[in-house]
């Protein structure tokens, strides 16, 4: 029977910590009796209840109160409110895998717990041949994602990317996001889009190749196109021609009648507890 008694125990003191303790300074205040309050000063009382040499039972410290209430919250979420977050809920993803591939990740992205590049390369509105890579977290924050995955939008590379490149007028733009750093100049990733299309066997046309040719392209995953992280500072090399993407990076070829091609680059953080 005890250890049950001390499991309730247990239990009505989490369930003061959620609802009734708004700080930890009112959970001390709780710990303090009136007989305490009677032989010393109520300040010095809770200072001593805060060390643990008074109060009623074992007293949690400052981290351990943050971090049980952070816990009780967190398992006191219903399932329907982070399901109603995600803009990939309830959607039918049926015969399209890049949608798929992306509400897969949906959770983990907004969560903080992975982190996800994805490079597109297809045709604007105006049937320009554009690419470029996209921070999936950056625009799930900035950009309501239910009409793409309703299919009543086609997910495109914007100047306000991390990366873009129009192959008919050579607009080029780079720019840092929520989530990662560019480390480039303009000639390193305008040829990461080059020799990531060969390495998919995707033979450039002649204009493209002669747009090329007008910077001074170096094949070497050094000077490539790279991205780093601003929670860990790992960095992605986004560079097929390199073995490695990098600690913890993940590259993944999706194939799609959709678009022209499409990579997808995870990279799963390592977050300080």
């Amino acid at each position: 029977m005890k250890p049950s008694t001390n499991k309730q125990e247990e239990k009505n003191i989490s369930d003061k910590i959620l609802t009734q303790y708004c700080t930890y300074e009112d959970y001390l205040d709780e710990q303090v009796t009136e007989k305490d309050l009677y032989y010393l000063q109520v300040g010095f009382v809770v200072k001593l209840v805060e060390l643990g040499y008074r109060g009623n039972g074992d007293t949690l410290s400052r981290k351990e109160f943050e971090k049980k209430k952070r816990e009780l919250a967190e398992q006191s979420k219903p399932i329907f409110q982070i399901q109603k977050l995600l803009s990939s809920a309830g959607q039918d993803l049926t015969n399209n895998i890049f949608l798929q591939e992306l509400a897969k990740r949906e959770e983990a992205v907004r969560s903080g717990k992975l982190t996800t590049i994805i490079f597109l390369r297809c045709f604007n509105k105006k049937s320009q041949e554009i690419s470029g890579y996209i921070d999936y977290g950056h625009r799930l924050q900035m950009e309501d994602f239910v009409p793409y995955f309703e299919r009543k939008k086609k997910l495109r590379p914007k100047p306000s990317d991390l990366s873009y490149y129009n192959w008919e007028t050579q607009v080029v733009n780079s720019n840092d996001s929520l989530n990662f750093q560019v480390i480039s100049d303009f000639t390193s990733f305008t040829n990461v889009d080059k020799i990531t299309t060969e390495s998919c066997g995707i033979e450039p046309t002649e204009s493209e190749n002669k747009k090329a040719s007008k910077f001074s392209v170096v094949n070497n995953c050094t000077i490539g196109l790279q991205f780093k992280n601003k929670t860990d500072r790992k960095t992605i090399n986004v560079d097929p021609s390199c073995k490695s993407v990098g600690d913890n990076s993940f590259r993944y070829q999706i194939e799609s009648t959709d678009y022209l091609q499409i990579v997808i680059f995870d990279h799963s953080t390592r977050r300080m507890t």
